[in-house]
């Protein structure tokens, strides 16, 4: 049937819709800068970490350091945590070790906002596991996210991730901006 109209109104109604749709996103895209796009892609090596953190130092402060250095093995050496994302109340970390002089990532990416790591005494095969610390959205300043890490032998991994309240972990109960009236 050549020459006919398509007589779908429901095909005519939703045309208009997908065109705003698509005019909208286009539009937001717009508005991005190019850096906002394009982060780090893994693999990770801390000279893209760190070129990246200096690419951003202009407008986009971080709220905490995306660099850190951590001793889970020993109190001699030390392992640095670098910033590969980060959102509203932290960022995603991965750790790397220094081994024969080159810089190697041993983790899965890490959850963690500006608090230092908790280490734990408990570990394996001398690594010792650790706890990060994130925000809950929405509970008012009172209730954090405490995710726990551990060596699997090759690398660090996520183990768990518990509820708790700041004011109730050992590490935040003497810090009188987040319990003050302990």
């Amino acid at each position: 049937m050549m020459g006919q109209k398509n007589s779908n109104p429901g095909l005519q109604m939703r045309r208009p819709v997908f065109l705003f749709a698509l005019l909208l996103i286009l539009s937001m895209l717009v508005g991005l800068n190019a850096g906002d796009l394009i982060g780090p892609k893994p693999p990770y090596s801390i000279e893209q970490l760190r070129a990246w953190h200096k690419s951003m130092e202009g407008d986009r402060p971080w709220l905490g350091q995306p660099e850190q250095k951590v001793h889970l093995r020993t109190q001699k050496d030390y392992e640095l945590l670098l910033a590969t994302g980060g959102y509203a109340r932290g960022g995603t970390f991965v750790l790397f070790v220094n081994i024969n002089g080159a810089w190697t990532q041993i983790s899965d990416p890490i959850e963690q906002a500006h608090h230092p790591l908790h280490i734990l005494q408990t570990g394996r095969e001398g690594w010792h596991d650790f706890e990060s610390f994130v925000p809950a959205w929405g509970s008012g300043g009172t209730e954090v996210w405490v995710f726990t890490y551990g060596w699997d032998g090759k690398k660090y991994v996520f183990r768990n991730r518990k509820d708790g309240k700041w004011c109730d972990l050992e590490s935040f109960k003497g810090d009188a901006l987040l319990c003050p009236s302990r």
